[in-house]
């Protein structure tokens, strides 16, 4: 037989008081005395009665609860991030319901969808650019949306925090055409809004320095598809580079256990660079340069805007932010060529 889950009828009972006043000292409203709170408190975590927050929060007409719709979560940027996120929701008293959507619009739909049901003071979302209908009920439910890292087209009204991407493609090109490399691949993810920008980084610095690049230079790999960094691994080994950027992640990772596996690409005669979080060990160990996107930050900004907002009772910011762009930090490494 299951045991019976404790109630506040149950507290108030064992405390030979009224509910209403056992519901007063347990949700903070209302005037009890410091001892009965006390004796109550203790009662109630001895019967293991847990406070319905969200039912309080119903009440109140908030519910203290964030929606967030991410992508992969076993990729370490957006594990970064998720965690920033509900730490610093934590820390302000509220609480997270994490989706991951893999930018499946079915996906994110189904998210977009329980968290309007669950009736979420707001919404952190690595977007697709799809599901547009949906995005506007959340707002029609008075709901506080925060895209990160994209906008989307025909929700201009959105405010935007996200990676300074063509930063990051600029100040990588730039490094390299210092260092006086002549054959540098830029390993760039298919992503529509990060591949972009910083493919638009690098070109626009190799044109400010008077220099061509060559189209083979740059190579876009589907970010879904890493098993086939084996044969894309020799292929760039066979072309003797003198650099290689690695503009994701899940590039990075991938690239590097070819490497491992292959011993062929090391930072002995490689300049190697990767655009993700500095905290990748994995780059640390092989000596790799690390450009942080710096997704802590993302996080921590995305939460702040929202509870900032909600607090003045606003929709939608009415800052005169369209977005905000956080600016990468480049950590170099002084091993070998890394110098």
């Amino acid at each position: 037989m299951s045991k019976k889950i404790p109630t506040l009828i149950d507290v108030a009972k064992k405390c030979n008081l009224s509910i209403a006043t056992v519901s007063r000292a347990l949700s903070g409203t209302g005037y009890v005395s410091e001892k009965s709170k006390a004796r109550i408190q203790l009662e109630a975590k001895k019967l293991g009665y847990i406070v319905n927050s969200k039912a309080k929060g119903l009440r109140k007409g908030a519910s203290r609860t964030l929606g967030l719709i991410v992508e992969d979560i076993t990729v370490l940027d957006f594990a970064i991030f998720v965690d920033s996120v509900c730490r610093t929701a934590s820390k302000n008293g509220y609480k997270v319901i994490v989706c991951a959507a893999n930018e499946d619009e079915h996906l994110e739909s189904d998210a977009i969808s329980l968290l309007i049901s669950s009736r979420v003071d707001g919404i952190i979302a690595i977007p697709t650019s799809r599901n547009i209908a949906l995005w506007k009920r959340a707002l029609e439910h008075k709901i506080r949306l925060q895209f990160v890292d994209r906008s989307v087209l025909e929700l201009k009204n959105v405010p935007v925090i996200m990676s300074d991407h063509k930063s990051a493609g600029l100040e990588v090109a730039n490094y390299f055409i210092e260092k006086k490399c002549k054959n540098v691949l830029y390993l760039l993810p298919n992503l529509v809004h990060s591949g972009r920008l910083l493919k638009d980084g690098v070109l626009e610095a190799y044109k400010k320095a008077s220099l061509k690049i060559r189209s083979d230079q740059i190579v876009i790999l589907s970010e879904h598809r890493m098993p086939e960094t084996n044969s894309i691994y020799k292929e760039l080994m066979n072309r003797k580079i003198d650099g290689v950027f690695y503009g994701s992640y899940t590039i990075a990772n991938a690239m590097l256990r070819e490497s491992l596996k292959n011993g062929g690409m090391t930072t002995k005669n490689i300049r190697c660079i990767a655009y993700t979080d500095r905290s990748w060990i994995g780059g640390a160990s092989q000596g790799i340069s690390i450009l942080d996107n710096d997704f802590e930050k993302l996080g921590r900004l995305s939460v702040m805007n929202v509870l900032r907002d909600l607090a003045e009772g606003r929709q939608i910011t009415s800052r005169g932010l369209s977005s905000v762009k956080v600016r990468p930090t480049f950590h170099k490494k002084d091993s070998g060529h890394q110098s």
